[in-house]
């Protein structure tokens, strides 16, 4: 059996906690042990983005702790819940701790460490759909295909090697994703512009929505999102690949779901676990 360990992402917890509670549901209906380490936090980028470079270093420094520390020796593959926040580690974090150690008067050898460090666990590190691609592939869909709009955020389609990955797999489970033509453009969401230059964002926000209207009016399908998501009201925000990808999959995986309550274990920062349940147990497929 398969063990993953899920980075759930700040921007999951606060703004898509279903998408969190879906992506358990997949991963265990593909047979795989899902492990959440209790005490990860944000990963820094928002912190990073906006030139807070010893503070994100700071939660740079913490994330490694508790990935490393609940691995109880092995090295099982971490999955992330956000592309950018995925690159964030991989990309980043050598670089930032390598830095952040010599401007804090650190040797050269502790903060080669630290980006030593940073390398094997971004090694470990994929985003989630990329991961389910490679390691748990699907056969392909045998019922029609329900046509969506779909956006690749800027950092994973830039900065994750094989991010189109993602719309292969959700091809597999029954979901044709369709891009609009300016399927580079930023959604507006960028990380904090998206507070300090609201009218900018919000334009970018309506100019990718009007782009992808086109779609959703011709195929009637929602739009899928990969990236957070700036693109529309809570009440109306495009829903997680995760939880479009539920509906498609079949019971019979661990637990054999079908309406059961969601838990994953959980571990704290001594590396022991125990079974937690996602929001209660209480939310239906």
């Amino acid at each position: 059996m398969k063990r993953v360990q899920l980075f759930v992402t700040c921007l999951a917890d606060l703004m898509h906690p279903q998408a969190a509670i879906a992506a358990v549901h997949v991963l265990e209906r593909r047979h795989v042990s899902v492990e959440f380490p209790e005490y990860q936090t944000c990963c820094g980028q928002f912190s990073y983005n906006a030139g807070y470079h010893h503070e994100a270093a700071i939660l740079a420094k913490h994330f490694l702790t508790v990935f490393e520390a609940s691995s109880h020796g092995e090295s099982p593959d971490i999955v992330s819940l956000s592309g950018s926040c995925a690159a964030m580690v991989i990309q980043t974090y050598p670089q930032l701790l390598y830095e952040d150690a010599l401007a804090q008067g650190e040797s050269e050898d502790v903060a080669e460490h630290w980006k030593q460090r940073a390398v094997q666990l971004g090694e470990r590190l994929h985003e989630w759909s990329m991961w389910l691609n490679q390691h748990c592939p699907s056969e392909p869909a045998t019922t029609p295909k329900i046509p969506v709009a779909y956006h690749l955020g800027c950092h994973m389609r830039r900065l994750l090697p094989g991010a189109q990955d993602a719309a292969h797999m959700l091809g597999h489970y029954g979901i044709e994703a369709l891009e609009p033509d300016d399927a580079e453009q930023c959604c507006g969401f960028g990380g904090t512009y998206s507070v300090t230059e609201p009218v900018i964002s919000t334009t970018l926000a309506d100019e990718k929505m009007a782009t992808h209207r086109p779609i959703t009016g011709e195929h009637g399908g929602p739009v899928l999102d990969q990236c957070g998501s700036r693109m529309s009201s809570p009440s109306e925000r495009p829903p997680h690949p995760t939880r479009l990808t539920i509906s498609r999959v079949p019971c019979g995986g661990i637990g054999g779901f079908g309406g059961s309550k969601a838990s994953v274990r959980g571990t704290d920062s001594g590396g022991r676990t125990e079974g937690r349940p996602i929001n209660g147990g209480t939310t239906p497929l």
